[in-house]
């Protein structure tokens, strides 16, 4: 059962309106939000409330929603989480210091933790062989994904990106980094990593002086950004990835070899590891000849 500090509530009270300094919403809509039954409140209503830089919810006017949009990112199934993840973090780490004084960051913390630990708690690959690209509309040979991972990988990009909740996201990160011969753990490590290559505004040591691929790839694009960029530098927006996002090769190696010994998560999903191990500079072989039994669970 979901249940959160009262504090959130009776410090400052529902808001009868949303304070709105940068002329974001239309009246109606803000009235719209201030109506509805917080069970209703969907990720549109908080992608509105907690807007990333320009929310127009003060820190009293959204103290009061807080626990319904942390709810409802933690409720699932629910694929809509993705679409105001950051900007409830961001609301949160805007306000850290207040939220800190009133005495409500760290059930805030607990919650974003107890999102990321629900969201991995299993490993599910789904995999969309030719014939279901077609339905689907895609021309390709299949394509993989992993349940869950878009909203564990935008929740840590969020904490490290608005900085001030860093350490959530290091915390979190850095005990799966540490997991021995658990590939439950290995597998979101690896997950994680290769998703954060594509992360912006984030380098990696492989590439201190540099933008990221995912970068790289708009700047050859569109050369005239080139000076944009050198701004978003300027001012700090781009930061260096944490050292377990980062890891050196003998690290990725070792998460790599508790997943080929893994049975059934390593052999059921040969072209999710293949692209995976690829992204990450690995072979799908392992690279010792160790053997396919599964090894002993421990973290």
């Amino acid at each position: 059962m979901f249940v959160m500090n009262p504090r959130f509530k009776l410090l400052y009270g529902k808001p009868k309106t949303l304070t709105d300094r940068y002329d974001e919403c239309r009246e109606a809509d803000i009235a719209d939000v201030l109506s509805k039954p917080e069970a209703e409140l969907g990720w549109g209503d908080f992608n509105m409330l907690y807007r990333v830089g320009v929310a127009p919810a003060t820190y009293e006017e959204g103290l009061w929603f807080l626990p319904a949009a942390l709810a409802f990112l933690r409720r699932h199934p629910n694929a809509d989480a993705v679409h105001c993840v950051a900007d409830v973090i961001w609301f949160i780490s805007e306000h850290a210091a207040r939220l800190e004084q009133d005495g409500l960051l760290e059930a805030c913390r607990e919650q974003v933790l107890a999102l990321l630990h629900e969201r991995t708690a299993q490993f599910v690959v789904v995999h969309w062989d030719r014939e279901k690209n077609r339905q689907m509309g895609f021309d390709r040979e299949h394509l993989d994904y992993v349940e869950d991972s878009q909203l564990v990988c935008d929740t840590l990009e969020a904490l490290l990106r608005f900085d001030k909740l860093r350490t959530w996201a290091e915390e979190f990160v850095v005990a799966l980094s540490r997991s021995r011969n658990n590939p439950l753990q290995s597998a979101w490590y690896l997950e994680i990593v290769a998703d954060g290559r594509n992360w912006p505004f984030f380098r990696r040591k492989a590439c201190p002086a540099a933008p990221t691929q995912a970068v790289e790839e708009v700047l050859a694009a569109h050369p005239d950004l080139g000076g944009l960029w050198a701004e978003f530098e300027k001012r700090g927006f781009v930061r260096d990835c944490p050292e377990e996002l980062s890891p050196e090769a003998a690290q990725l190696q070792r998460h790599a070899e508790v997943i080929r010994r893994s049975g059934g998560l390593f052999q059921q999903h040969p072209t999710y590891w293949a692209k995976v191990f690829g992204q990450l500079g690995m072979s799908s072989e392992s690279s010792s000849g160790a053997s396919q039994t599964p090894p002993r669970d421990e973290t």
